[in-house]
């Protein structure tokens, strides 16, 4: 009967130990994928008005900045859940299934280091989140300043030509008064 159940928590440790390889792998895999995404777009999108010389979107630049800030914090959050998660599976590796005192305190400190892990997890997807909508504010401000800027554009091309269609009339104006003298 002892055997049978020292086989039982062996299997069911084997099985854990599955479960959690497998999700690690997916864990940083998705990990990576957002990282690099999020500071990817946040970085590209700052080389171009940074390169144009556009000094008019340099505060859009500041915020791709903030958002790939945001990036390379998640990455570090990442970082510390993964190395709690690990912690969490190495106490649990170092202690035997058979001593029951010390395998419930590995127990313990699995769950503690899970629990940390996990809130580093839940930092590192609001700062992801974060980085996206930096990019996405970051675009809908340049295209407020860019469409502000064509209208001032456009009014600035109005008025002088409103202006020289002034100067013509006044200048024929000036022409009538000359030639008959008087003011019609």
């Amino acid at each position: 009967m002892e055997k049978l159940t020292e086989q039982m928590l062996l299997q069911a440790h084997k099985a854990e130990l599955d479960n959690f390889l497998e999700s690690n792998k997916a864990s940083v895999v998705f990990s990576k994928m957002a990282l690099w995404s999020t500071l990817l777009i946040n970085g590209a999108a700052i080389i171009p008005i940074v390169y144009a010389k556009t000094e008019y979107l340099y505060p859009c630049a500041v915020i791709f900045g903030w958002g790939a800030l945001f990036s390379v914090i998640a990455t570090f959050s990442v970082y510390w859940a993964q190395r709690y998660a690990s912690a969490a599976w190495a106490t649990a590796f170092r202690v035997s299934a058979s001593d029951a005192a010390s395998y419930t305190e590995a127990r313990a400190e699995k769950v503690l280091n899970n629990r940390k892990s996990s809130c580093f997890r839940l930092v590192a997807a609001f700062l992801v989140v974060l980085s996206l909508g930096c990019f996405v504010f970051g675009l809908w401000k340049a295209g407020q300043i860019t469409e502000k800027r064509e209208m001032h554009k456009s009014t600035q091309q109005k008025t002088p030509q409103l202006q020289y269609q002034v100067d013509a009339l006044s200048l024929l104006l000036s022409c009538r008064v000359r030639w008959f003298g008087r003011v019609v």
